[in-house]
Order: C-alpha cells, then structure tokens, then sequence
C-alpha cells in the first residue's frame, strides 16, 4: 500500500468535538449553507466565505454562523431563520434574518442587522453577489433619476393644475409663428376629439386633453399633447386616456398626466396585431412617461434581466456541478458568460469544473479571466494553485498559492495547497511549515491534518503520522483517506491486524484509490 496526498478540500462529514465546518461555491467541504448546518454539532462553527448565497439557512441547533471575507467581500445569504436562537449567533454575514419557531411563517419577525436600507436586503429573486454590486449601483442609480424625472413631472403638473371652466383658448394670430394651445374635452373645449384637434393644429402647437378615452390618434405635424387632469384629483375617471399613438415619423412630446397611454407606434398604419387595441395595454399610471423614459427604462430592464440572467445560470451551473453532472454545469456557466463576458463568478466556477476534469490547461485559462476581471478573487488563486500542482508545474502552483496568502493570511487551504506542492518537491519540513500555518488557522483542518501526516511517513516518522492521522480521524470519522493512510503507517510499523482493520474502515466509507 501507498500514502495518498489530497489536494482540494475534500467534502467532511460531522465531528465529534467542537469543529469548524466550511462553506463556498468551491473547494470547501460544503456549498450549502444548509448543508453544513445539518452535518455540525452543537457547538461547532459554519464558516461561510465570500459569496452569494440564494438559500433559506434554518438555525437548528446551538453552533455559530460566521462570515469569512475571502476576497469577495462579506458574504450575502438570502434568509436565515434562527429557530429559537439569539442573532448573536450570526457574524460578519449580510442577510435578513427571521425570528422563528421554524414550525411554519406565521408571526415570525424579519430584521437585517449590519444593511445599511432596505435596498440592500436580499429578497428578490435573483440573489446579487458581492460582484454584482457596481452593477447594481449603477442600475438604483438610473432608477433614482427616473423617479426624480417623473417627481418633477407631478410638481409641475401640480403646481399648473387649472380647473376645467378656467381654460381658454388663446388667441392665434393670423400669419405669425406664435404656438396656440387647442383644448379637448366632451364639453366646452375647442374640440370633443383628439383626431379633430390635431388635423386643426399648426407644427409646434400644444393640444391640451381633459376628460375621454380615446381609442387612436393619428399625427401628420409635430405636435406637443398635454394630459390634464381635472376635478377629483383620486377619480381616474376625470384624466384622459389614449389606446394607440401613431406617431408617422414625427415627434410628438407628451407632457402632463394620463390615465393611460397604451401602444406608442412609429408608423402610419394599424398595426395586424389582435392585440394592440385591447384595455389589456392601457398603462393605467397617473405619472406619464415621455418616449425617452420609456427608452431608458427599458435599458434599465434588459440590465436588470442580463444581471439576473447571469447569476441564474451561475447558480443552476452550481447546483449541477454539486450533483456531478459536469458537461451540464459547464453549458450553464458558458450561458452565463454569453451573457456578461466580464462575470468573474462564472469563469471562476467553470475552471472548478474543468479542473475536476483534469483539464487542467482549460482550467487555469478560466481562472485567469476570472483573476483579470477581479484580481482579489483569493479562490481563484488558491485554485489556480492547485490546478498547477497536478501540471506537476510546482514552482508556479507555489507562486499562485503565495498570491492567495498575500491577499488573505488566514486562507487555510491556500497553505495546503502550498504544502501539497513543496511536498511533491522532496520540501518536506518547508511542507510541513505550510500544513502547520493551515491547522494553525483552522485547528478542525482534517485535509491539512492528513496531508501532515502523509509528510511524515515519507520522512519515516511513523508514530507521528499516525498521530496526526488520527486527529484528522476524530474531527472527522467519515474522512477515507485519513483511514488509508492510517493502515500504511500501521503496516509499516509491523501492526498488521489494526493496519488491515483501517483499511476494511477506510474501504467501507468509500475510499477506491
């Protein structure tokens, strides 16, 4: 028998004593959140690094939920429902946070301790990771100068307001080039029809509408249309509405407020469509929204709908890569970079899969895009690392594991990875400095644990081995490899009975190398 070396962190399943159980969208021992709350025991510690985390986490027991900052930013996780427990068990991690018996939703509170308002709470759909946020600035601020385009709107609108019996038609001119207002209304006004009012008008005049619905208006000049409203300011039935707009070709500026505006269309025909003059396409909104709001909200929603996009194929890529099913996941990060090219997280989780694989050159391609779209993306190296270290490239493997410790000190597996390079260079005391930095930082480390002992064996250093395999064992029962190995150092010191019994363990959970 050999000692086998792991790499990655490998998926760990519950402790016996008080441990700290990881969790990332790749290389820690769980991606769920949830997941690894199930597997600990009380006491225990869920480390859930940088990331965004569209899950529902339930607080079951008595352990602590901490965020890791490990690049990325502080982690975002969707809801947490703490069954009964104090939010004191929660650090470091953006959520909302529901206080709960967990039996069903009823009389739970929602807080969100540590968001700065309510737009940066997590409840939509499409969770927004920490890569998103530029983006997401950007898009709050379109919103904001659409709404403050449409406040001033109202107050003008507001400020102008006359009633019905105040308007007068002013007097035009025969002969000058001043614009002159022409009313519409069922009574009183210049005219009872919109149609009637703009085959009258001059380029450049202004057509006031009051009360009406009107089905269509066909423009032949441009024109500005002003909706007023009158009476009741809360009866919609006392502003105007127009079904379809057909505009020819000229510009047309609506001003005002409407009951409804519905099809806006370019050309001078009716449109075949069974549709378009049904109420179905009324928008029943007092505010009116010119054409150029409606442009740039609509650049808003295909934004918003990429930026959704994107993280929906992430996320389904994700889960598919948890279930092993690897060509699928990578179809679904491929989506996702169609969509936005300079997505960091897709490039990211693709090299993950590529480099379960053993693709390894496609791998460290995606990681590096994903490293030059976000160079503090500390994973990416870590992984990047480690994807080079099964090159047998051990020198580079060393100097993209020395780039992750650099942004992040405490990253434990970037220090395994390190010593699982200087190890396959015949380095052992500088591999066992490396295994000792990463237990040092995460004391429940059973990869780094194992991987120390597997060093000492090579050093002959048996009953050492053992014992740090054995430690490995007690955070970790479950752990296969820690069991193998164990059986190798027993065989080597003639303790054939307890080597052969690790094995048959080691065999039992799983282990086929």
């Amino acid at each position: 028998m050999k000692m086998c070396i792991v790499i990655l962190v490998l998926l760990l399943a519950g402790s016996v004593q008080a441990a700290t159980l990881t969790v990332c969208h790749s290389g820690c021992e769980y991606s769920s959140i949830q997941a690894a709350i199930d597997a600990a025991n009380a006491g225990d510690t869920v480390e859930v690094h940088s990331g965004g985390y569209n899950e529902q986490a339930s607080v079951i027991k008595d352990i602590a939920l901490k965020g890791i900052d490990t690049g990325g930013g502080v982690p975002v996780v969707k809801i947490i429902a703490l069954c009964g427990h104090s939010e004191s068990v929660i650090s470091d991690i953006k959520s909302c946070v529901i206080k709960s018996d967990c039996s069903d939703n009823s009389g739970s509170s929602i807080t969100c301790p540590g968001l700065s308002g309510k737009g940066d709470v997590v409840n939509n759909k499409y969770l927004k990771t920490p890569q998103n946020t530029e983006v997401e600035k950007e898009v709050q601020n379109v919103l904001q100068s659409l709404n403050d385009t449409l406040s001033n709107l109202q107050n003008i609108h507001d400020n102008t307001q006359k009633s019905l019996t105040q308007y007068k038609t002013p007097t035009k001119l025969a002969g000058s080039t001043q614009s002159a207002t022409i009313t519409v209304c069922p009574s009183g006004c210049d005219y009872t029809d919109i149609q009637a009012a703009v085959n009258a008008a001059h380029p450049g005049d202004e057509i006031s509408v009051y009360i009406g619905t009107f089905n269509k208006v066909v423009f032949d000049k441009t024109l500005t249309l002003h909706g007023s409203r009158t009476g009741i300011i809360n009866d919609i039935s006392e502003c105007p509405s127009i079904k379809t707009i057909y505009k020819c070709g000229y510009k047309i500026n609506m001003t005002g407020t409407w009951c409804g505006l519905g099809k806006i269309v370019d050309a001078c025909v009716t449109p075949t469509c069974s549709q378009c003059a049904g109420t179905e396409d009324v928008v029943t909104d007092f505010r009116v929204k010119t054409p150029q709001h409606a442009e740039a909200e609509q650049v808003l929603q295909n934004t918003l709908q990429e930026i959704n996009e994107e993280v929906t194929w992430n996320d389904k890529g994700a889960a598919l890569y948890n279930q092993g099913k690897y060509d699928e996941a990578i179809k679904c990060y491929n989506e996702a970079i169609k969509i936005n090219p300079h997505y960091a997280p897709a490039w990211y989780n693709k090299g993950n899969v590529l480099n379960s694989q053993g693709k390894y050159d496609e791998a460290i391609e995606c990681y590096d895009e994903a490293i030059g779209l976000n160079p503090q993306l500390v994973d990416a190296w870590g992984n990047k690392g480690s994807a080079l270290n099964s090159q047998g490239k051990y020198d580079e493997a060393i100097q993209a594991c020395d780039k992750a410790i650099d942004l992040n000190p405490q990253y434990a597996m970037a220090w395994n990875n390190k010593g699982a390079a200087l190890y396959n260079q015949g380095k052992y005391d500088e591999a066992i400095e490396c295994y000792n930095e990463a237990i040092k930082i995460n004391p429940q480390y059973a990869l780094a644990l194992t991987n120390k002992g597997v060093v000492l064996y090579s050093e002959g250093k048996y009953d050492e081995a053992i014992q740090a395999l054995d430690t490995a064992i007690k955070i970790n029962p479950q752990y296969a490899d820690a069991w193998h190995n164990k059986g190798v150092a027993l065989e080597s010191l003639g303790c054939n009975v307890e080597a052969q019994q690790a094995y048959a363990k080691a065999k039992e959970l799983g282990y086929t190398g």
